[in-house]
């Protein structure tokens, strides 16, 4: 009886570490995955404020891009939104693309408290169907992608960053 439950305990505890082997390649592949899918802006379609589809063709030729996922309910985007548009000056060459996966009510309300719309160059876009957060594996908030003139990515950033960090990184 003991050799019986000494086989069936060995072959459990191989087949779980062939699980979880298995589950970590999985996800390392995936992860790889998704660093090849950002190095230049993927086609995307998410919407405008007035409810009109806004594409990866909609964002201007050779500017840099900042992508910036944000909820309007988190301190550290708040402070962001305020920064960019204190120094929005400073970032006369970037195209920034505010975009969030909340309400367009909640949106709009983020966008004029922090004076977002008055930019030619900031967009603020709803990712209504969760599709930008899947597609460029938003998993923080705030989370910021910089591409280059060329759509290739700079750097990709999960949590709070300043403008100056920004702002070198475009430079």
């Amino acid at each position: 009886m003991k050799k019986y439950f000494k086989i069936v305990i060995l072959t459990l505890a191989i087949g779980l570490i062939g699980f979880l082997s298995l589950n970590i390649v999985i996800k390392l592949k995936d992860n790889k995955n998704v660093a090849n899918r950002i190095q230049k802006i993927p086609d995307f379609k998410l919407t405008t404020l007035s409810g009109t589809f806004f594409l990866k063709n909609d964002l201007p030729s050779q500017t840099k891009i900042l992508f910036i996922y944000f909820n309007s309910n988190c301190d550290l985007c708040q402070v962001e939104a305020e920064e960019i548009n204190k120094h929005i000056k400073l970032f006369r060459n970037t195209q920034i693309v505010f975009v969030s996966s909340q309400t367009n009510e909640e949106i709009l309300d983020f966008a004029k408290k922090y004076k977002l719309l008055n930019h030619e160059n900031v967009d603020v876009l709803c990712d209504i169907q969760d599709s930008f957060s899947d597609l460029f594996d938003v998993n923080s908030i705030p989370y910021c992608l910089i591409y280059d003139k060329n759509q290739q990515l700079i750097k990709k950033i999960e949590g709070a960053t300043t403008v100056k960090s920004l702002l070198k990184l475009l430079d």
